[in-house]
């Protein structure tokens, strides 16, 4: 979807948090990676900025503890979203391997922008790493077995 949204030349993404109670560490890196993704072409600004709307208490302090927080624009608005908005894409979904690979990039993009995440996901990259490794190391699926 994020790809979908910068070739039709999207620069700005705002995610309504109001119903949004918790975000996970991979949901986290995962929109951390893609608006790290701008910032590596001659540190200039990102080509892709992300508001986070209404965020909750819980999801700033995991957003600062996390050392992210100025990726990202936060604002509050009381009124209902007044700004022209656009249903995304259907995301036609992704294997259990694409999702571990997905888990495991966002967990290492974690602790590439803050080295102090490291000991926080230790445990966790080494687990995706090592379920990774199965998937690709395992014999393809035979159809035809039952």
């Amino acid at each position: 979807m994020v790809q979908h949204l910068r070739q039709r030349g999207c620069e700005q993404i705002s995610l309504e948090l109001t119903d949004c109670l918790l975000m996970d560490s991979t949901f986290l890196g995962t929109l951390a990676r893609f608006a790290c993704e701008g910032l590596t072409l001659e540190q200039g600004p990102p080509s892709l900025r992300f508001r986070l709307i209404n965020a909750n208490e819980r999801i700033t302090e995991m957003l600062d503890n996390l050392c992210v927080m100025e990726l990202f624009t936060l604002a509050a608005c009381q009124e209902p979203f007044a700004e022209a908005l656009e249903p995304a894409p259907q995301d036609p979904g992704v294997s259990r391997q694409e999702a571990t690979r997905n888990a495991l990039e966002a967990h290492l993009t974690l602790t590439a922008i803050a080295p102090c995440n490291q000991p926080k996901f230790k445990d966790v990259l080494q687990f995706f790493a090592e379920q990774l490794q199965e998937f690709e190391t395992a014999p393809p699926a035979n159809p035809h077995q039952a």
